[in-house]
């Protein structure tokens, strides 16, 4: 397997910087500013008047009057800023594209987050998705995506849908070193050997073969300091640890969710 590099600090990703602030982050890219305004405008156009982190890597002046003009709730961020110091060029360019998205999630200063693609079209005020009941009682919303039982370029079986299924089966088989690779006191081994997928997993179309796919990630909503110990510390993990395989074998960022 490909060797892992030290990514992420982990306070980094599971600190918030600003407790019960709200706002939403995007990525851009040199080749992706002309999107990423009309993206903004679409938002603004709705009425939505929540500050915006634009984070890119390495790839863009820290100008925020580059995509908003006078407007000063709209930041640029470098995400290289908070990585890990040392990360060689192959890894920063394969941050460069799906990968930019969660790491960005992590590293913004907002305690409720809410991920925008470029390409996402919104109608309605995107702010009013903080209200929704499924966020205030879990403290993340998610969308699906369609049902996808081919994938562009590659055979027509269910390929992606099996390597989800393959790594419950190892989570199943290994216990907790397998996801977790450090020391565990005897009653954290315990707890983590009891795993057993959530029922919504389970019964997820990409589970069951059903589809290729089952989380589209246009738009993401997470309240990371509620979640510190749970989504958050999972997603930070499945990248410093999982990311060369994760992206390898599944679609972007989606199911990384």
């Amino acid at each position: 397997s490909t060797p892992r590099a030290a990514l992420m600090p982990r306070e980094t990703a599971t600190t918030t910087r600003r407790p019960g602030t709200r706002g939403i982050v995007m990525c851009s890219s040199a080749a992706m500013l002309d999107d990423t305004r009309r993206a903004l405008g679409r938002i603004r156009a709705t009425g939505c008047a929540l500050p915006v982190e634009i984070w890119h890597v390495a790839e863009l002046r820290d100008d925020h009057t580059t995509f908003a003009g006078s407007d000063p709730t709209v930041t640029v961020h470098d995400l290289v800023g908070r990585l890990s110091p040392g990360l060689e060029e192959r890894e920063l360019s394969a941050l460069r594209g799906f990968m930019c998205k969660p790491l960005a999630l992590l590293a913004s200063s907002f305690d409720e987050v809410l991920v925008v693609d470029h390409d996402a079209h919104v109608f309605l005020n995107p702010a009013r998705l903080f209200e929704s009941t499924v966020y205030r009682r879990t403290g993340m919303l998610l969308f699906r995506d369609r049902a996808m039982l081919r994938t562009h370029g590659g055979p027509g079986v269910n390929d992606r849908s099996r390597f989800v299924r393959q790594l419950v089966g190892r989570r199943l088989a290994l216990g907790a070193e397998w996801f977790f690779e450090e020391e565990l006191t005897s009653t954290a081994a315990e707890r983590h050997d009891a795993w057993r997928p959530a029922p919504s997993l389970a019964a997820s179309r990409m589970f069951n073969g059903e589809s290729n796919g089952e989380i589209d990630s246009s738009l993401v909503l997470l309240h990371k300091r509620r979640l510190a110990d749970t989504v958050v510390a999972a997603l930070w993990r499945l990248h410093e640890q999982h990311r060369h395989e994760l992206y390898h074998f599944l679609h972007g960022d989606k199911e990384t969710y």
